[in-house]
């Protein structure tokens, strides 16, 4: 096994996901400890975190840091995106790090990327030889100068998918590899950029290693297939890095490593750059390097001190390692991360030190850093306890708390009864919750209605009931702190089974993004709302299933039945959202609006546009269904608003045509983007994922199958999915018309000559699902796709359980409610979301009534709302 190989690892067994929430709790408590506001013109997605401000006189270091004041916002700190560093890319560069033993190093930085090579078409076997071959040749031929630091490999797709199927996965997911291909892998470090530290050698940066590797790969391809032999290319090699010494470590460089080019033999390569998933912990160059790294991602972003934001980025990671670890009872490797956390701690304390004069701005930047991270150590050390974990990782990282900061105001016994009395609290928390459903404390609660959803009722999951009280993983997944990390905005329903008399179901929701504070309130909403929109779906004519925002029919917003339900709802707001959408987008300020208003004609543009089922593939089992993809897609047409107030026109046809293809080309692969992957489309994905469950439950009906929901289909009851929060369509109406007719995405350009026109782009639109298009697939599809969902579905029934793409899972299963049980309510959902240490408490019996809402028995009677 090759070097870079070992830095590699397999990591087998579900991921250990409560790490991560204890990080954004970190960063959370931080920022509100320190009272500061996001530094202007950074990012949205990612926070700023909390700085001190100039030590008074005669205060110490710590106690300085702990009176300052809060501090402007402009000397604030980028964090990044650390998360980075936990996914399967990010693994590989902490394990380099570890095994160099760098993680003193903060200035550094580290780039991990992939390449597949062009080979012809073999077989397994042959394809196996081929990348063995290419290894060595490539091995033999690298590591004399500059990428020395950086380690190289070549090996097949097949080998990564055994080795380690998570990063396969990953890497599938990207677009970086195919299940056949043969790929470049790299990893490794920059060179020093102090003068005279590199004993002659250019001080070049990661990420132009990682080029020079491709580049290399690359040719050693093409050779071969010209019949070059061994030694030829070991000549071609050295000649082709003669070329680049002579250039120097500037931008010379990097252009001959991008450019196409043929080598003295003959041999043409083709232009070169590094891709997007390719991995870099500091953006590349501030962004003034060539374009051979501007789609990369990267951790942290330019700034100032930056060396303090990459030693907090791996101090999250290091504690996402310890948290797996001891999950798992592994001491030993729990402990060697709680020693590379001690490291960047120590680092990060000598930053601090040093940073104790000069500017404003790093004294703020260092005090700011140091907080954080003793914080984040706080935090540590309470999850360790509260979660049971080894005692002796706990001690050892009150230990790093000590050694960062001597007066951190408590003892590890005091640490460890906080844990113990938050745990105590806990379990009374859900017992009450248990008592006020009127249930066995052991195997159920009650919830009654989300911020802004409808009323309803939960009731027992039959199978923990009167057995071992063992709670499922949606209960676990929900009133566990320790879970971790999980984006519950993200909860959608992708999996049922219902055999006539019970169903079994699951959520999945994707990891959350560093910074991110953990809302499990919102994962209730989540919950309660996808159990809401499956009754509307299932008791709701489909013909019904549209929206329609046009100021010219004021009467055909919604359906009357659909406009009282969340689902309606979700769709409404989602269309008036992408006319916002469509609106950024076209702002002549970014880059892609200014290519729009350059090529638009005429000076009116009308369109329409709505929502529309997209690419949908499910799994069929039996009765069971998994729903592997549920895509949104966008129709755009010209169209033309009577009623648009001052600002109406009529388009002459000839450009109303080429403005068309213009938005077709430029923009609606932007909007079908943003309405896929956007937080603030998350209601109606939702919403779109409860719908393809309900087109199987009635395709399944309909073909004479029992099923759960036979009294409800088609009955026109909405009953506890309708909802009591006063919103009503037509406020969603009023608010676009009066956008439409005031111009709010109208936009004034200015033309070369001097003279002013007046573009004003208009849209209407609306959403449909009345039809559902589901592709099934089989069974070694399924696993393609997404290796071993089954079995992740079936362990989330007694535990969140996480995908093969990251994705956590948390199942449960109920038996039909029994008589009278739908009208128990118990107020507020969030009634017993806390306790006196703030740690969110609710727990979630089992599906929720209102997806039936009437008494179970023959007759099947219904209730109305």
């Amino acid at each position: 096994m090759g070097a870079l190989e070992a830095a590699m690892p397999h990591r087998p067994g579900r991921r250990a996901a409560d790490g991560r929430w204890r990080r954004l709790v970190a960063l959370c408590a931080a920022a509100l400890l320190a009272s500061i506001a996001a530094a202007p013109g950074a990012s949205a997605t990612r926070p700023a975190s909390p700085l001190g401000t100039e030590r008074a006189a005669g205060t110490s270091a710590t106690e300085s840091a702990a009176q300052a004041p809060a501090p402007d916002p402009k000397h604030s700190l980028d964090l990044g995106d650390p998360g980075l560093l936990w996914t399967p890319r990010g693994e590989i560069i902490m394990e380099w790090i570890a095994g160099e033993g760098a993680f003193g190093d903060l200035a550094a930085t580290y780039a991990a990327t992939w390449l597949s090579l062009d080979v012809p078409g073999l077989s397994a076997e042959e394809r196996t030889k081929y990348a063995q071959e290419l290894d060595r040749i490539l091995r033999a031929n690298w590591g004399k100068r500059e990428e020395a630091n950086t380690g190289v490999s070549i090996t097949t797709a097949q080998a990564i998918k055994k080795s380690n199927p998570r990063l396969y996965e990953e890497l599938l997911k990207n677009g970086q590899i195919k299940a056949d291909s043969v790929l470049l892998q790299t990893v490794g470090r920059n060179w020093s950029q102090a003068p005279d530290k590199n004993n002659g050698l250019l001080a070049l940066h990661a990420e132009v290693m990682a080029l020079k590797a491709q580049v290399w790969a690359k040719y050693i391809v093409a050779a071969l297939k010209a019949g070059k032999s061994e030694a030829d290319i070991a000549k071609s090699l050295r000649t082709l890095d003669q070329e680049l010494i002579k250039l120097g470590e500037g931008p010379a460089y990097r252009k001959r490593l991008e450019q196409a080019f043929t080598s003295s033999d003959g041999v043409s390569v083709s232009s070169s750059r590094l891709s997007k998933g390719d991995l870099v912990v500091r953006q590349p160059c501030a962004g003034r390097c060539s374009t051979i790294a501007e789609d990369v991602d990267y951790v942290v972003p330019t700034q100032k001190l930056s060396d303090v934001v990459v030693g907090l980025a791996y101090a999250q990671a290091a504690m996402r390692f310890i948290d797996r670890a001891a999950a798992q009872n592994d001491e030993a490797q729990a402990t060697t991360w709680v020693n590379n956390l001690q490291t960047v701690a120590k680092r990060l304390q000598e930053y601090y030190t040093a940073n104790q004069s000069g500017s404003l701005d790093k004294v703020a930047r260092a005090r700011g850093a140091w907080r954080l991270m003793n914080e984040m150590l706080k935090q540590e050390d309470f999850q360790l306890r509260f979660n049971q974990r080894p005692k002796a990782i706990a001690t050892k990282v009150h230990g790093v708390r000590y050694a960062l900061q001597k007066n951190i105001g408590e003892s590890e016994q005091q640490v460890q009864q906080r844990a113990d009395q938050a745990r105590k609290e806990a379990e009374k928390a859900k017992k009450k919750a248990a008592e006020n459903a009127g249930a066995n404390p052991t195997c159920a609660v009650s919830m009654a209605r989300p911020r802004t959803g409808p009323a309803m009722a939960v009731f027992a999951p039959a199978r923990r009931c009167g057995g071992s009280g063992k709670e499922g993983g949606l209960i676990e997944g929900l009133a566990s702190s320790g879970l971790g990390g999980v984006d519950f905005t993200t909860l959608q329903m992708r999996y049922m089974s219902d055999d006539g008399s019970g169903i079994k179901y699951a959520f999945s929701a994707q990891a959350a993004s560093p910074g991110l504070s953990q809302d499990f309130g919102a994962g209730l909403d989540a919950y309660v709302n996808s159990t809401a929109d499956l009754r509307t779906w299932l008791v709701l004519d489909p013909d019904k299933f549209w929206v329609n925002l046009n100021p010219d029919e004021p009467e055909r917003i919604i359906d009357p039945a659909l406009g009282q339900t969340n689902a309606g709802k979700a769709l409404l707001e989602a269309d008036y959202q992408m006319k916002r959408t469509e609106g950024r987008l076209l702002d002549p300020k970014t880059d892609l609006g200014a290519r729009y208003w350059d090529e638009v004609e005429g000076t009116c543009v009308s369109s329409r546009s709505w929502i529309v089922p997209g690419d949908v593939e499910v799994r069929e089992k039996g009765s069971s269904l998994y729903v592997l993809k549920a895509e949104l897609s966008v129709k755009t047409k010209a169209d033309r608003i009577a009623n648009a107030g001052k600002l109406a026109c009529t388009p002459d046809s000839a450009s109303e045509a080429h403005n068309e293809q213009l938005e077709r080309r430029l923009v609606l692969p932007e909007v079908i983007k943003a309405v896929n992957t956007a937080p603030e489309y998350a209601p109606i994905r939702r919403a779109f994922l409860a719908r393809v469950i309900a087109q199987w439950i009635r395709e399944r009906h309909r073909s004479g199958h029992r099923t759960s929901f036979d009294g409800l289909i088609d009955s026109g009851d909405i009953g506890p999915a309708k909802l009591d929060d006063g919103w009503r369509p037509r406020q969603v109406y009023d608010s676009f018309v009066h956008s439409v007719q005031n111009g709010d995405f109208s936009y004034t350009q200015t033309e070369e000559r001097g003279g002013v026109r007046y573009v004003r782009h208009m849209t209407i639109g609306g959403v449909d699902f009345s039809r559902i298009p589901m592709n099934g697939v089989s069974a070694a599809q399924m696993d393609q796709r997404q290796p071993r969902l089954s079995e992740t579905v079936d362990a989330s029934a007694d535990h969140p359980a996480t995908a093969s793409d990251g994705s956590v899972w948390l199942g449960d299963g109920v038996t039909m409610p029994k008589e009278g049980l739908w009208t128990r309510t118990s107020g507020s959902v969030r009634a017993f979301a806390s306790g006196r240490t703030g740690i969110a408490v609710i727990i979630v019996g089992a599906f929720v009534v209102v997806t039936f809402g009437l008494r179970a028995g023959s007759a099947r009677t219904r209730r109305t709302s």
